[in-house]
């Protein structure tokens, strides 16, 4: 995990853990006004940077952020936006209690499996990717245009082929 913090540090500290396929730099481009009177914090998690190892845990992820927060803020955080992977990291690193989170926003928390349809047609979706040399196909261009990502967005998908 690489953390990059932007802002006063003397400022409240805010950590923003962005969902699946996305990319620290967006969330800093949506946050961005927060830096002028925060000290803002962006993980790029295991598994979504260049020269990155593979993903491990949601566990090994919360352990490198703990050891970040209390090495650089005194083990205290005075806020977390956790964003659909990223709500369910900050859940398994407020279960563990091992640092102060004040005040904790979690967006699209995954706590309801999502069925056996769900699974196989993400399966079916990821190996039809894989035939066509990685592009996403004509019906997960449209399923993503209704999600509100556009052609930019369109690239994140590479990071998990």
């Amino acid at each position: 995990m690489q953390f990059h913090p932007f802002g006063d540090k003397n400022n409240k500290s805010i950590l923003a853990l962005y969902g699946m396929l996305c990319d620290w730099r967006k969330f800093r481009d949506l946050l961005k006004p927060l830096e002028e009177s925060s000290y803002v914090i962006y993980p790029a998690m295991t598994g979504c940077y260049d020269g990155s190892g593979d993903f491990v845990s949601f566990a090994d992820e919360c352990a490198q952020i703990e050891a970040f927060v209390l090495e650089n803020l005194d083990g205290k955080l005075d806020a977390v936006w956790g964003v659909s992977q990223g709500a369910t990291v900050l859940t398994e690193l407020l279960a563990r209690n091992r640092i102060k989170v004040k005040t904790a926003s979690l967006d699209g928390v995954y706590l309801a499996h999502q069925g056996k349809m769900t699974a196989e047609l993400g399966l079916k979706a990821f190996l039809k990717m894989q035939r066509n040399g990685g592009q996403p196909s004509k019906a997960m261009q449209m399923v993503s245009k209704l999600m509100g990502l556009g052609k930019e967005d369109l690239a994140e998908f590479s990071l998990m082929y």
